[in-house]
């Protein structure tokens, strides 16, 4: 199901924006910004396949005792 966006254009000049605002930052002009409401395009399931798919793949579970303290080699820098 498509999401419905809210956005405002001034009946003046066009302007958008996300957010009502008393005065067009565009055109200057107070209270001529409208409320009006868009309709997003649903995403498509093989666009939603291709997201997925080009996400990399999990790495294996590990327990804890099983990693080693030898992998990461730490430095003292001095700081208490």
């Amino acid at each position: 199901m498509a999401k419905q966006k809210t956005i405002y254009i001034c009946a003046n000049c066009g302007y958008e924006t996300a957010k009502w605002l008393g005065r067009c930052p565009d055109c200057g002009e107070w209270n001529t910004l409208n409320e009006e409401f868009m309709q997003e395009a649903p995403v498509s399931k093989q666009k939603a396949a291709a997201v997925m798919a080009s996400t990399k793949p999990a790495a294996p579970v590990q327990a804890i005792s099983d990693i080693g303290e030898d992998d990461e080699v730490r430095y003292h820098t001095g700081a208490p």
